[in-house]
């Protein structure tokens, strides 16, 4: 009954609460959308991490994955998710099939 109940809140959450793929509490920058800042703020990790190809990149709670995705697209780096939720884990994998990762 837990497992259940543990994945119909996630799929709640996820999917009709709008956190989506991508982080749930970056700012919005200035003439920007939601979703161009939240990439945007993916993006920079990338870059503080002066992340580029042949590096590896653990990602320790990716939820479903889309930050891992952005920091993978923007520098190259093997990126590595992982998180306890059987959910998340399956919702990432549909979403790294779909862009080829």
């Amino acid at each position: 009954m837990v497992r259940c109940l543990e994945v119909e809140l996630t799929y709640i959450c996820y999917s009709h609460r709008g956190w989506g793929q991508s982080f749930h509490f970056s700012p919005k920058l200035p003439h920007k959308s939601w979703e161009a800042s939240e990439a945007a703020h993916e993006a920079r990790i990338a870059t503080v991490l002066s992340a580029k190809p042949g590096d590896k990149i653990l990602d320790c709670g990716c939820g479903v994955g889309g930050p891992m995705r952005t920091i993978a697209a923007v520098s190259g780096a093997h990126v590595v998710g992982i998180t306890i939720n059987d959910y998340q884990v399956q919702r990432a994998q549909r979403h790294n099939t779909k862009v080829r990762l």
